[in-house]
């Protein structure tokens, strides 16, 4: 930093008032500005006050002196400063009329004052600054000088907003900001923002036009900042009395113009924070009354408004502006307390029709003076009009009730006051829906006015409405009202009562049953409450197991099934989510400990208490250090005795720090005399893998009090057991498993319907996440209530229980979530929780992964892999792998170290699958038509166990495992039927030809492995072809692979709870795993990646590069993959699901690379950590394409690139 020389600053000073300047300035040249600040006297600023106070040239360069010393002033120099004679020499200055160089300098100069001396601010204020300010902005025409009496008003506005508000007029933010730099506007309209709830309601009105231009900014930042003060102004608008007026929104008329405005911004934004802010705007502006017939003229397409965004709040303020635009219903104001209110609540009965509540609100209006103000706002319209608008809202409501779960109660607001002023028609999802809502207390009163309405009575008796409105409890300030409602129901309803034919009822015969109910169109409760889909079940399940009657249920048309298929799935709607008064968030649940009596095999030992979040491993961890003596000792001497595995991984110092990681370390260097624990809760013996979270779903008894406050009696064993099988508790509620079994047993019709084969319809079928129904409402709410951690990681969320028992029912994502959540750790569940639900994300989780940091050899990877996996491979461990003299770092050499693991285990040479070696491969060939590989009979036990570690280490760390698996793979290891045809087609056919069996020895095919003891001399006759055929079946996809494959559960299992997968199909296993392998196309590319640096979806490299990868074939494509991402395949999903998004900007090439400085004579290059990858700017689309293809293949498995 340069230091001034202050003796020169006083010479200079003195020469100015010689008028000598000319001279001063050619002898400043010669001097360097060495000199401390220290040098400064009080005569040194007595001579810069008399330069202030003389002609413009003298006060210039005075102002150029003070601006440079309060720059570099330290507070030895601000003690000599004489704040009082400054403070009002330079206020003085202001009063006059100051050329613009002078008054810039001037308020440059107070702007650097005030921030020095704590008392600066005060004596600016007595002395009238904020005034001179205001006055300085109406009359300058420099923007410069407006910007820093703006950044004035700015530090004045941090703790004095409303004195600053009442000295401005705000008019001059509209005069400046359009013409001020970008970085001055955003200072400005963060000013404005500050101080805006301190204006004065007259002056309201003169922001809105300057904000109407505002909103419509091509900055964003500028954008938001306009909506929230536009969103803060009519909300004090509409909040705050007024002496005469009901409201000050009241007196605020919104021009037409503008109202316009907004709604045409509204109409078209995409960023779902404006588009927030101006729903919160719109519905503010609707709250006067008179503005509403321009906010209804020009309101956007309410479909494009309820459904452009999954987004609650935003969705709430559109669906409030529509209660504003209704005619006045006839609702009490415990009920309907708008501006929009009518309260001349009357006997209803048989005057439901919009008419006649339109001529006795004509003749009220006339004989009641008192009530005309209350409807002024319609004044303007008819009853065509009125019509008109029930006409635009109902049936947009209706679609916003039946598909979504956000604004239920609003929604019913809605739905209420349009029954009272016209009859309206519901279909039966939208009857089911009233069924779910009237348990609910606050929605009842609306469900009920709605039912009283509903122009088809019989629907309201059939769907079952009438029958849980009958018996629903109504709060007592709304009795009166509700109990009127109800009885003018009852009355009627009395002509539409309906009953089932007996015959029906007692037949047998399902065909005619499903003719009936699909002829009459039964409601989804009628078919339940009549006990005919249970019914239905049971004929169903009958006729499958009797090959004779199966002809029976193949004979339903596909236009049947779905019928039914629907009646399931709207049956959903009136299941009751079950209640559990327990409330818990992240940031508890990361801080919240459990209780444990601790006694070891000689008796009781002591109390401790851990995390709930944690494992069992960290007891076990808790119990050595405590009670085991030496077992640090040992540990350091086991790390010593182990060089190799001490130099590939990274040891704290301080081993004992985490309970956890010591455990581990013992168990990674099988340290001597380490005692490897499982636990005795009750009736439970548990692993040290296991969560504790999850012995809460397996310990019988437990109380919702006993979760916040939990105590266990744990009985600790000195043997290391496998994991706890895990078990998710079936519903206890007979109205839904019975609808979910019905839809499961009506989509397994479906699914083979098409000349499948039959089998038991209680084994597991492949559903498709695509092809059946969803009741997307129910999914969403049972979904949405995962945001409870202690209930869902302890497994007692009853959505956890659906979603486990009934996965059919949702989507692959929502699926995979849970999955995520309750089979990794309880760590990364609590994050997951976290980071998903917008509740849970604004709250702090005080709790983070476990990692460790692992260097391998690139040339020896497979067999330190090995190694490394079977030591440090079990338990929480999140494990980060780098290679040794390699420059990449994070994510990629992670990733590419899950894909040389997974290319050495398809070797041929691992003898790990069932192999056609009749061709010529480096890699095993399946039989398959895909080429899916399957174990082999031979497959060595122990590489087994390493992939069982990997497979569950990727899923545990978002890797993705490069290994063609079949899907029967996982479907056998989850103990599930698997035919020899989806393993070895070849072989299942030859095995049908017994004739050519003969004679063959006891030999699995093509292995010397014998099907039975001595097997190698035992050959096949007539009579045993059968047991040869039954063998080689066993061992193919029987018990003998089920034994085999136990090493792979053994393994995966100290990760991942193997049925914690049974929430997915096992082709949705393999895509989990294995990633997803899928042509990349130009729309994808366009949607997914991210274009920075010199790139946008305009740039020709851009098109011929998308170009490029569309055209390329499924070979090119995968290497294009792994060059990028260091992985052959994308995750499931594809691009929208890889994380972090591809990324694509532009290389410029160093002035002295190795490349040379043009950019065709560069490669691309990447950064797999982040899926970087840097195109250079090539002249043509040939070129790029080479050069692409050439990186892709020679620059593979390595990061020279990078």
């Amino acid at each position: 930093m340069a230091i001034i020389n202050y003796k020169i600053i006083e010479l200079k000073i003195r020469f100015i008032r010689l008028n000598s300047i000319e001279i001063l300035t050619h002898r400043l040249i010669n001097y360097s500005n060495s000199q401390k600040m220290s040098e400064l006297t009080p005569h040194s600023f007595a001579v810069i006050l008399a330069g202030l106070r003389g002609n413009t040239t003298e006060k210039q360069k005075s102002l150029q002196m003070l601006a440079e010393i309060l720059i570099f002033a330290d507070p030895e120099t601000i003690e000599i400063f004489p704040l009082p004679e400054f403070s009002f020499t330079l206020l003085s200055m202001l009063e006059n009329h100051l050329p613009d160089s002078v008054l810039i300098l001037t308020l440059q100069c107070i702007n650097s004052l005030l921030p020095l001396h704590f008392a600066a601010s005060l004596l600016f204020m007595r002395f009238g600054l904020l005034n001179h300010l205001d006055t300085i902005l109406k009359s300058t025409e420099s923007p410069e000088a407006a910007a820093n009496a703006f950044r004035i008003l700015s530090f004045f506005a941090h703790d004095t907003p409303a004195i600053v508000a009442q000295s401005i007029d705000l008019r001059v933010f509209g005069k400046y900001i359009p013409i001020l730099s970008r970085v001055d506007q955003r200072e400005c309209i963060t000013l404005l923002a500050r101080i805006v709830s301190e204006v004065p309601p007259s002056s309201l009105i003169e922001l809105i036009p300057f904000l109407s231009e505002m909103i419509r900014n091509e900055d964003q930042f500028i954008k938001s900042k306009s909506l929230s003060i536009f969103s803060t102004i009519m909300s004090a608008a509409s909040t705050v009395a007024s002496p005469n007026l009901p409201t000050l929104a009241s007196a605020i008329d919104i021009p037409e113009q503008i109202i316009q405005i907004i709604c045409e911004q509204l109409e078209k934004e995409t960023d779902l924070e404006i588009f927030t802010n101006l729903a919160h705007l719109l519905k503010c502006v609707a709250e006067n009354q008179r503005n509403i017939q321009f906010v209804y003229k020009y309101l956007p397409d309410l479909t494009t408004l309820l459904f452009s965004f999954d987004d609650s709040k935003s969705e709430s303020y559109i669906l409030e502006i529509l209660k504003l635009i209704l005619p006045p219903p006839k609702l009490p104001k415990e009920l309907w307390n708008y501006p929009n209110c009518n309260y001349q609540l009357t006997d209803i009965s048989n005057k439901s029709s919009y008419d006649k509540r339109l001529n006795k609100d004509k003749s009220s209006k006339s004989g009641k003076k008192k009530h005309s103000h209350k409807k002024r706002h319609h004044s303007h319209k008819n009853e065509n009009e009125d019509q008109e608008i029930l006409n635009t809202i109902l049936p947009v409501v209706i679609i916003y009730l039946a598909e979504k779960s956000n604004n239920i109660r609003s929604c019913l607001q809605i739905l209420a006051a349009i029954a009272t002023l016209t009859p309206i028609d519901c279909d039966s999802a939208i009857l089911n829906i009233l069924m779910h809502r009237i348990y609910n207390t606050k929605c009842a009163p609306y469900v009920i006015v709605i039912a009283s309405n509903i122009m088809n009575k019989s629907d309201v008796i059939r769907s079952g409405l009438w029958r849980i409105i009958s018996t629903v409890k109504i709060p007592r300030t709304m009795k009166s009202f509700c109990t009127q409602h109800i009885n003018t129901l009852k009355e009627q309803c009395k002509p539409f009562a309906y009953t089932i034919p007996s015959n029906i009822l007692r037949s047998k015969n399902i065909e005619e049953i499903f003719q009936y109910v699909e002829k009459e169109k039964l409601f989804p409760f009628e078919f339940y409450d009549s006990k005919l889909m249970e019914k239905s079940i049971t004929l169903i399940k009958e006729n499958l197991l009797l090959p004779q009657n199966q002809q029976k249920c193949t004979n339903f048309s596909k236009e049947t099934l779905h019928f039914f298929e629907e009646i399931g799935i709207h049956a959903l709607d009136f299941l009751q989510y079950p209640k559990y008064g327990i409330k818990s968030d992240t940031h508890i649940m990361s801080k919240q400990s459990i209780k444990l009596s601790i006694s070891g095999p000689n008796g009781s030992l002591s109390e401790c208490q851990l995390p709930i979040h944690s494992d069992f491993m960290m007891l076990e961890g808790w119990y050595n250090l405590k009670y085991n003596s030496g077992c640090i000792e040992r540990l350091m001497s086991a790390i010593e005795d182990n060089p190799l595995l001490q130099a590939m991984i990274k040891i704290d110092e301080d081993l004992s720090k985490s309970h956890m990681r010591f455990a581990l370390l013992n168990r990674a260097f099988q340290t001597d005399r380490y005692i490897k624990c499982s636990f005795r809760v009750g009736n439970h013996i548990f692993s040290a893998f296991d969560n504790l979270t999850y012995m809460f779903s397996q310990v019988n008894g437990i109380k919702q009090q006993f979760l916040f406050f939990p105590h266990f009696d744990v009985a600790i064993i000195h043997d290391d057991v496998p994991r706890s099988k895990f078990k998710v508790r079936e519903m206890n509620d007979k109205t839904a498993n019975t609808v979910f079994h019905f839809i499961r047993i009506i989509q397994y019709l479906k699914y083979f319907q098409n000349g499948r084969k039959f089998s038991n319809c209680n084994s597991d079928f492949e559903f498709d996440d695509q092809n059946y129904m969803r009741n997307e409402k129910f999914s969403k709410y049972v979904f949405s209530k995962l945001d409870n951690p202690l209930l869902t990681l302890t497994l007692l969320s009853p959505s956890v229980q659906m979603m486990y028992n009934a996965p059919f029912l949702f989507t692959f994502d929502q699926r995979y979530f849970l999955f995520k959540t309750v089979g990794l750790d309880s760590v990364f569940g609590l994050l997951n929780i976290h980071n998903h639900f917008p509740k849970e994300s604004d709250k702090k989780c005080k709790t983070r992964l476990s990692y460790i940091k692992c260097e391998i050899e690139r040339d020896a990877t497979f067999e330190h892999g090995c190694f490394l996996l079977s030591r440090i491979g079990c338990g929480r461990f999140r494990t980060e792998f780098v290679f040794n003299n390699d420059v990449g770092f994070g994510e990629g050499p992670t990733q590419e170290f899950f894909s040389i693991m997974s290319r050495e285990f398809c070797k041929r040479h691992s003898n790990m699958w069932m192999d056609d070696k009749t061709v010529d491969s480096e890699f095993c060939v399946s039989n398959t038509e895909n080429g899916l590989l399957f174990p082999s009979v031979n497959a060595d036990n122990g590489l087994l166990e390493i992939l069982g570690i990997l497979c569950s280490k990727a899923i545990e760390m978002d890797k993705i495992i490069d290994i063609p698996f079949n899907p029967a793979f996982f479907k056998l290891i989850l103990k599930k039927k698997v035919s020899l045809e989806e393993i070895d087609p070849m072989l299942a056919n030859s095995l049908k030809y017994t004739e050519g069996l003969l004679d063959l020895p006891f030999v699995y095919p093509g292995t010397k492995t014998e099907l039975v003891k001595g097997g190698s001399s035992k050959y096949v006759t007539p009579e045993t072809v059968k047991e040869y055929v039954d063998l080689v079946t066993d061992f193919t996809c029987g018990n003998q692979m089920i034994n085999k494959l136990s090493h792979f559960v053994k393994t995966f299992e100290m990760n991942i709870p193997l049925d914690s997968l049974s929430i997915f199909t096992p082709n949705e296993i393999v895509n989990v795993i294995c990633g997803q392998e899928k042509h990349i196309m130009k729309n994808e590319l366009y949607q997914f990646a991210k274009l920075e640096h010199g790139y946008d979806i305009n740039s020709r490299e851009i098109k011929d590069l998308f170009g490029i990868i569309e055209e390329m074939n499924t070979e090119e494509q995968r290497l294009l993959i792994k060059f990028i991402t260091g992985c052959s395949r994308l995750p499931y999903g594809g691009l929208e699901n890889l994380k972090p998004k591809l990324t694509i900007a532009k290389r410029v090439t160093e002035q002295n690379g190795i490349q040379g400085t043009h950019p065709d004579e560069s490669l691309p290059s990447v950064m797999t950590c982040t899926n970087y990858f840097k195109l250079p700017p090539y002249s043509s689309k040939e070129i790029m394409r080479e050069k692409i293809i050439m990186a892709i293949n020679e620059c593979q498995d390595t990061f020279l690139l990078s």
